[in-house]
């Protein structure tokens, strides 16, 4: 996402950390916006959460970025009470009346509101001067996972792999 691009542009000197489930690590593995990835299993349980706990209350983090408001994090946020957190406003409840209902109305937005799911994650930010740069998002993959994937489209279609400049 280009949340995580536009604050450290915005806080070049901060120390940006960032928890994901073990299970999406690659996702963020290469990013270099990131500066510690930090990564929960799926089914470490309270243990788990406890532990992830007691390493995030170390770090004396001056914000917390809730973009899942998931049970997990809804805990670790009552746990770190101390800390000045925003959250992503992902209106679970009206999606789920649209997924179950097919009611949309429930979606629209106010104008002050952003209308892209991109500005949706950045939004809570606007209040610390951070801002969508407008340069869309990125995604760094692992050279050997890219090759693998590129390797496996080209048998599967008999076409040779798209050769993609390397940063």
């Amino acid at each position: 996402t280009p949340m995580i691009r536009v604050v450290r542009k915005h806080f070049p000197q901060a120390k940006i950390d960032m928890v994901v489930r073990s299970d999406f690590k690659e996702l963020i593995s290469d990013c270099p916006h990131i500066d510690t990835k930090i990564y929960l299993d799926r089914y470490s349980g309270f243990a788990g959460l406890w532990e992830l706990y007691r390493k995030l209350k170390t770090e004396e983090y001056d914000l917390v970025v809730d973009a899942h408001k998931s049970i997990r994090s809804i805990l670790l946020d009552l746990l770190l009470w101390d800390v000045k957190k925003v959250c992503i406003d992902k209106r679970t409840p009206q999606r789920l009346l649209l997924i179950y209902t097919k009611f949309i109305n429930l979606l629209k937005r106010k104008n002050s509101v952003p209308a892209f799911q991109i500005d949706e994650y950045i939004f809570p930010l606007n209040k610390f001067g951070v801002f969508n740069d407008q340069e869309g998002p990125e995604l760094f993959i692992n050279k050997n996972i890219q090759d693998l994937a590129d390797s496996e489209i080209a048998h599967r279609t008999g076409h040779e792999p798209v050769k993609r400049p390397r940063k």
